[in-house]
């Protein structure tokens, strides 16, 4: 880890979910380890930003919607890690900014 999202097995998400299920199988280390996540910074068209919904299946790159890094977005967006990590607080949370050839 990190998978490049140019990886083709790369689903936004994907990790928090993996996280979700350790911590089911060991209930008692939540408040042992530190879990960081992030949000991603401005892109027209992000399937991460799509992932924000919780879904059935993951989006693709053509039903991406804009990400941005206003307030609402963000909290949209740490609320769906919430979500998919099946915990109550993160740790730390980071901004990913996008370079300037994303």
């Amino acid at each position: 880890y990190p998978v490049p999202s140019t990886d083709p097995n790369w689903v936004p998400g994907r990790s928090e979910e993996y996280i979700a299920s350790w911590l089911a199988k060991n209930p008692g280390m939540r408040e042992k380890i530190v879990i960081a996540t992030k949000v991603s910074g401005f892109s027209p068209q992000s399937e991460t930003a799509a992932n924000r919904e919780m879904r059935s299946t993951p989006p693709t790159k053509e039903e991406g919607i804009p990400s941005r890094l206003d307030k609402e977005s963000i909290l949209k967006a740490c609320d769906a890690s919430l979500r998919r990590l099946q915990t109550d607080y993160i740790d730390v949370y980071q901004v990913r900014a996008l370079g300037p050839d994303e």
